[in-house]
């Protein structure tokens, strides 16, 4: 994203988060250990980080948004 290209505000479907300078540096981290032996995490490629990963926690979302994500969040989050 550039910053003309942001929304305005979060609205539904809309999400924002914290845009970190980390790239694809992630990859090099014991994914297998982290994520699971068997999570797509470990078969990420260097373009699909740079791509689809850039940006993590804080999240913001729209309620309807965190309602629908918060259960599928908990599945993944590590006990």
């Amino acid at each position: 994203w550039t910053l003309d290209e942001v929304p305005p505000r979060v609205e539904r479907g809309s999400p924002f988060g914290q845009q970190y300078g980390l790239g694809a540096h992630w990859r090099g981290f014991d994914r297998a250990a982290i994520c699971g032996a068997t999570s797509p995490c470990t078969r990420t490629t260097n373009d699909e980080a740079h791509r689809y990963y850039p940006v993590g926690p804080p999240y913001i979302l729209h309620v309807d948004d965190w309602r629908r994500l918060a259960p599928i969040w908990g599945e993944f989050a590590p006990r």
